[in-house]
């Protein structure tokens, strides 16, 4: 266990290296919960390589035109000098989990209007009472990104589990919006797993530095893109409006 205390407790620090400017990719693989939301997901851990699929990094975030919040991956490879003075930067984990599915609290958007997807999602009736949880089901590699305050809860649901990120269903939940937003990180089951299909896919992962890299329009030499920005689950405006309550 003190191999991920060691590593969420790095400072992101790289050697140099030569870089090539490209067109930033528009889609995300980033999954990000809104107020009432629960994912159900298992980790990937790789004991030798672990930084890969598990990262502290710094977030800079400010509002853009139309008010729109925006964020930036910091990387002594991005370039930070367009970015206002009013940014905030904080400390960010982000996590490839593979997501068994997300538990909505609700189906609709505040202003009515249904959310993305949410004809295909599993009404299910809460016991005792007479509301319901939407279940999606996603079935897919994403990435979470989480504030660094949630670190020793994820450190104390992995040590629950016998130190390991793999061998469990992790309930990461949202409730909440803007300031007073709560996150919570806990184990919840054992009887699901990852289908063996999918754990094939798990070393043609990306890096999350080579994925947030790319999306900001940098290329590392010699390396072709790895990744399927192909999002069949939630339309760009849903991720944006996510966004926009993270903060």
């Amino acid at each position: 266990m003190a191999n991920l205390d060691t590593l969420l407790s790095k400072n992101l620090e790289k050697p140099t290296q030569s870089v090539q400017r490209n067109t930033p990719t528009q889609v995300r693989r980033e999954f990000y919960l809104k107020d009432g939301d629960s994912l159900y997901v298992t980790g990937i851990q790789d004991d030798t390589e672990q930084e890969r699929y598990l990262l502290d990094c710094k977030m800079t975030t400010w509002r853009a035109d139309g008010g729109r919040w925006t964020s930036r991956f910091n990387h002594e490879s991005i370039d930070m000098s367009d970015v206002p003075l009013e940014a905030n930067t904080r400390s960010r984990l982000l996590l490839w989990v593979y997501v068994h599915y997300v538990e909505h609290k609700t189906a609709q958007n505040k202003d009515g209007s249904w959310r993305y997807g949410a004809d295909s999602w599993e009404k299910i009736p809460v016991h005792q009472t007479k509301s319901y949880i939407y279940r999606e089901q996603i079935n897919d590699y994403k990435i979470v990104e989480l504030p660094y305050s949630l670190k020793d809860a994820i450190i104390d649901a992995v040590m629950e589990n016998d130190s390991r990120l793999d061998t469990a269903v992790f309930k990461l939940s949202r409730t909440g919006e803007e300031r007073d937003t709560r996150y919570n990180f806990n184990i919840t089951r054992k009887d699901m797993q990852i289908p063996s299909d999918k754990l094939k896919e798990q070393s043609s992962l990306p890096s999350l530095e080579e994925y947030f890299l790319e999306k900001s329009g940098v290329t590392l030499p010699k390396q072709d893109s790895q990744f399927d920005f192909s999002n069949p689950f939630e339309s760009n405006e849903e991720q944006q409006e996510a966004i926009d309550e993270l903060f």
